[in-house]
């Protein structure tokens, strides 16, 4: 075996995998993408094997070889089994290894793998002692064999930020010993861990991408690698000069990959590259299908794709996804652009019509039963549908774009920040070719309007609802006049003008019910509820919450349901009604949890400010945190802001206190947005009490130094 002259860094878990299956299968063969270290994680194993042998550990290294006749030959030599005059190779590699108990490591077998199933398959037959590793980017396929898929080497998530979960990492910790091998007491730290752990996510995990990228710290800056992967393939060059050709550059290892491919397999892959993030089957038969391949080949296509190692699979819930490293995916694209202009437009063409077809057809459930396994099944594909719209962005017709972002109304605002919708839409909406008032513009405006509303731009949402209120009229069109009711009440209600937003709601209520749409006549009776409670009417706000619960019962909305518990469960708090609070907010948190709906975090909130009034400082503070926790995850910056405001409730010290009010009070501000009553009730005497603790000086500039943070500073401090 050759000795290795530079570290062997983490997989513990593959070494321990692996030597098990030595243990029980006697062929093994390790497959996974080029440079992802299979080659070396079969030496490592073989050394650490070596005991179990009474004749050693044996390399047959195949990367050279160029004629596939020569692999008994390389095996044999390896073996030190000479040629025999007037019998095969393999009988006199058979008859020299029969009954000998050893390991033969034979690495590389891809561009020989026919043949290397053959060699394979006879000494496991006829040599009951002989034991296999293989290494391969696709399985041999033969009885007994155990394939072993090669991970990437681990990364940390995308958010982490401590430096010892940072430093644990197998590839942070690879990138950083081999620049250390340029560099002399070059060590991780909290500044350089960060930006290792974003350019080793980017590179996939691949050993060899890892390893090109920290031999050029000799020649430029960490963040300078970091700007420039988006040109990976011409950055990642100079490898060892004594490696194989095609470890020496990150082109070189995909074009190795690349050539053993058949035409049509290259094909498939090259459309598959339209892809971000996973897709399943059904998802691939419609994108990789077109001229030169039929739907029906695609499968066996991708299945081969699949053994080669250059599409990874995740079983998720019994449903298969697969997915490109995204080494691979920009490769794939760069393939994809060589076909001309035609082939890559067609090919996004056809994954945007798939990606709106699931998303008309998702539609109507995700307001009714079923909404839940729904959302989750677009959560999936939240990747594609961005890539999908971006496409639309640019696509001479507006009209497809237009539709996938109206199907994706619920899908925005129950599962993503309203925010990115928003922006997609104005996008669209502001093209020259989607000016004309139509039926379609208004649809649109609709989902517009709303977005910017539950994102905090009421004023944006008020005018794109004016729009919206003249095309419904001029079109005779009295659901779309509904739908203008309905944003122009709730954009009303958010900028504080509760007569307007009553007078919209009732307009809006007689509109929706004759229309016969249940979704609006709920979501009216909610803004109607809010605006009566909000002036002391709660029998009136009682009753609209209970008539809008019973129809979202009815339909199956139960995302809806959670939002009126919540509203009522808040006036009961406002009144309060401290028990009848607490069951509602509860029963609501319990169902946007179990949905993973983002109004969990408001409902966590509320019933943070319940157990804040009846004195669980302790219990409230955990509810906040909790709350604030959510809301960061989906971009709710509102609801950030209430979440700060309730930590500064449950902060003991005075002065920290006071910071936290002041960095509350600053966001709400910046937002444009105002304190509901029982926030406001809270705030005035907790700033009454802190200012006689502290002193009105002392206050004031404590108060003042909190306004003056940046928004993450705010969370960091209300969470310290």
């Amino acid at each position: 075996m050759p000795a290795q002259l530079t570290s062997f860094v983490g997989r513990e878990r593959e070494l321990a995998e692996i030597g098990r299956l030595l243990g029980s299968s006697r062929l093994v063969t390790l497959s996974g993408p080029g440079g992802s270290g299979k080659t070396r994680l079969a030496l490592h194993v073989a050394g650490e094997v070596l005991h179990r042998f009474r004749e050693g550990v044996w390399l047959a290294d195949l990367a050279p070889l160029a004629d596939a006749a020569l692999v008994a030959t390389t095996v044999a030599s390896a073996l030190g089994v000479r040629e025999d005059a007037g019998r095969s190779m393999i009988d006199a590699l058979i008859d020299a290894v029969r009954d000998r108990n050893l390991l033969v490591v034979i690495d590389n077998c891809e561009h020989v793998i026919d043949t290397v199933a053959k060699v394979a398959d006879a000494l496991l037959r006829s040599c009951p002692a002989v034991e296999l590793l293989a290494t391969s980017r696709e399985p041999l396929g033969i009885s007994g064999e155990h394939v072993y898929r090669v991970p990437s080497l681990h990364v940390p998530d995308a958010d982490e930020a401590d430096l010892n979960v940072l430093v644990a990492s197998d590839a942070v910790r690879l990138f950083a010993e081999r620049v250390a091998q340029h560099k002399a007491g070059y060590a991780l730290d909290s500044v350089n861990a960060p930006t290792i752990a974003r350019v080793c996510r980017r590179l996939d995990g691949i050993p060899l991408a890892i390893e090109l990228g920290a031999a050029k710290l000799r020649s430029i800056s960490l963040d300078e690698i970091e700007t420039r992967l988006d040109q990976r393939f011409r950055l990642l060059t100079g490898g060892v000069r004594t490696a194989l050709p095609r470890q020496q550059t990150l082109q070189a290892l995909i074009d190795w990959s690349w050539d053993l491919l058949t035409k049509a397999e290259q094909l498939v892959l090259a459309r598959l590259g339209v892809f971000a993030g996973s897709w399943d089957l059904e998802a691939a038969e419609v994108v990789a299908c077109g001229a030169g391949i039929e739907a029906w080949e695609v499968l066996d296509l991708l299945g081969a794709l699949v053994d080669k190692s250059l599409v990874q699979t995740d079983d998720t819930s019994g449903t298969v996804r697969y997915r490109l490293l995204e080494t691979v995916r920009d490769y794939s694209n760069a393939k994809l652009a060589e076909r001309g202009e035609d082939e890559p437009r067609a090919t996004k063409a056809r994954h945007r019509s798939h990606y709106l077809v699931l998303a008309e057809s998702a539609a109507p459930h995700l307001i009714s039963d079923g909404q839940t396994e729904w959302l989750d099944r677009l959560e999936l594909d939240h990747d594609n549908f961005r890539t999908a719209l971006a496409y639309s962005l640019i696509d001479s017709d507006p009209e497809p774009g237009m539709r996938l972002a109206i199907a994706l109304q619920w899908f925005w605002q129950f599962r993503v920040p309203a925010v990115e919708g928003a922006e997609i839409l104005t996008l669209l909406l502001d093209r020259p070719d989607t000016q004309t008032p139509t039926v379609m513009r208004g649809r649109a405006l609709a989902v517009l309007a709303a977005l910017l509303i539950e994102s905090s731009n009421a004023r944006a949402g008020s005018s794109r609802g004016d729009e919206l209120l003249a095309i419904s009229r001029a079109q005779g069109d009295r659901n779309l006049e509904a739908q203008a009711l309905t944003v122009l009440s709730w954009a009303c209600f958010r900028l504080g003008n509760f007569v307007d937003a009553l007078a919209l709601a009732d307009e809006g209520l007689a509109a929706a019910r004759l229309v016969g749409d249940i979704d609006l006549t709920t979501r009216l009776l909610n803004a109607r509820g809010i605006v009566l409670g909000l002036r002391g009417e709660n029998s009136g706000a009682r009753a609209c919450f209970q008539e809008a619960r019973d129809l979202c019962r009815q339909t199956g909305n139960g995302i809806r349901v959670t939002a009126l518990l919540n509203n009522r469960g808040y006036f009961a708090l406002a009144a309060g009604e401290l028990d009848a609070a607490r069951a509602d907010l509860s029963e609501a948190l319990s169902i946007a949890l179990a949905s993973h709906d983002p109004v969990s975090a408001n409902a966590c909130c509320n019933l943070g400010l319940v157990e804040c009034v009846d004195g669980n400082l302790i219990a409230a503070r955990s509810l906040f945190t909790q709350a604030l926790s959510t809301a960061r995850h989906s971009g709710d910056q509102n609801q950030a802001a209430f979440d700060i405001f309730g930590l500064a409730l449950t902060t003991a010290d005075p002065e920290h206190a006071a910071m936290i009010h002041g960095a509350a009070d600053a966001l709400f501000d910046q937002q444009g947005d105002s304190y509901e009553p029982v926030e406001a009730e809270l705030r005035e005497a907790d700033h009454t009490r802190i200012r006689e603790q502290l002193g009105a000086d002392a206050f004031d500039a404590a108060y003042q130094t909190g306004r003056n943070l940046r928004r993450d500073e705010a969370i960091a401090l209300a969470l310290q």
